[in-house]
């Protein structure tokens, strides 16, 4: 019920519906632009998972429930702390070039911080996150 009740709301503050405004001719051409991506992001936010790889039991579980609550979620492509062998340093170096391209794509960030833990890449990928004007979350309160 709480989200039958929040889209209308959206959709009387925006005039948008599901598949679009419902009146296009009521609106500039900056707004409509700027009331087309904000719908878009409401719709379906795009969520980028980050963090340690040895939490991939977290990064499947906020996956999925994400997921079930209409996200688009971009999550790391392997697990390298469950691989036999590590990455080369061209992999790893590929690896997290491209987990900032996700960046790029995504709404928002979330932090998968168990236990508090945040290792040198993903204090990399906030700030990088965070340079870009992203919001970042985490899934464990920041003292």
């Amino acid at each position: 019920m709480g989200n039958a009740l929040a889209w209308a709301a959206w959709k009387q503050q925006t005039g948008f519906d599901r598949y679009g405004p419902t009146d296009p001719d009521a609106v500039g051409e900056l707004a409509w632009n700027a009331a087309l991506q904000a719908w878009r992001e409401h719709l379906y936010p795009i969520v980028c998972l980050c963090g340690s790889t040895r939490f991939a039991r977290q990064f499947v579980e906020q996956n999925e429930r994400l997921t079930l609550e209409g996200a688009i979620v971009l999550s790391v492509g392997s697990f390298g702390h469950l691989r036999a062998e590590p990455y080369t340093e061209g992999q790893k170096a590929a690896l997290d070039a491209l987990h900032l391209r996700k960046i790029d794509l995504a709404h928002r960030v979330l932090v998968l911080n168990v236990g508090g833990y945040v290792g040198e890449s993903t204090r990399r990928e906030i700030e990088y996150a965070l340079a870009a004007g992203k919001p970042v979350d985490y899934l464990e309160p920041v003292p």
